[in-house]
């Protein structure tokens, strides 16, 4: 009887997972690179339990494995996983679907379209700024500020992903030294408790030609996708 409580109290955490991810879809240059995320929400699983699949067709549906364009994450208490794949070919284009899996069963991610074109396209530059230590002292908050070099404020659509939770936050022009320097902020305050959990902050900006740039934090690290 006591097995059998562990069994579906086990069964029911894994029923918990939930991965999402994110960009829904994303458009690059041949010869780019590109990495999509998949965050796990809930459940006992990590990075080191994800596998990668790609739709290329409705009766195409392959895992993929690493190879010397592709790279995974896949830390053993992390559960912000991604997928990297360097030089991108037209063939690379499909929808890519991360997948949970563990020994009761396998929860598919919402998937990320990835769209490969020869087409020359702007792409600008993102960095978030490291929060104020200070602040989250006194304040009990956490000021998150994202930078945008290589783009005018009509060029692209910026927002905030909180761990799945989208928000637009207090987007600002500014004007660089030069024309070229031209960058765009983006504020974002959030409570000390969210920073502190160790939830995935990303600044996500999407250009007129569809393409995305991303740069996370979280408590610790910082990463630019």
């Amino acid at each position: 009887m006591f097995y059998r409580s562990i069994f579906v109290i086990l069964f029911l955490r894994a029923l918990d997972t939930q991965p999402v991810q994110f960009p829904p879809s994303v458009k690059v240059s041949t010869g780019q690179s590109v990495t999509l995320s998949c965050n796990i929400v809930n459940g006992p699983t990590y990075c080191q339990d994800i596998e990668w699949y790609i739709l290329q067709h409705p009766k195409i549906f392959r895992h993929l494995k690493s190879d010397n364009k592709s790279s995974v994450l896949r830390g053993v208490e992390e559960r912000n996983c991604a997928l990297t794949i360097k030089d991108l070919e037209r063939n690379y284009s499909g929808t890519y679907f991360c997948s949970a899996c563990n020994a009761f069963l396998s929860a598919f991610g919402n998937g990320t379209k990835l769209i490969v074109s020869n087409e020359k396209m702007v792409i600008p530059s993102v960095t978030i700024l490291t929060p104020s230590a200070e602040e989250i002292v006194i304040r009990n908050k956490v000021t998150l500020i994202c930078l945008v070099y290589g783009a005018t404020f009509q060029q692209i659509i910026m927002f905030w992903n909180i761990s799945g939770k989208i928000t637009s936050g207090l987007i600002e022009p500014v004007e660089g030294i030069s024309k070229a320097n031209y960058s765009i902020r983006n504020q974002l305050t959030i409570p000390a408790v969210t920073w502190n959990n160790g939830n995935n902050c990303t600044c996500v900006v999407e250009s007129e030609s569809g393409h995305i740039v991303m740069a996370s934090i979280w408590k610790g690290i910082r990463r630019k996708l």
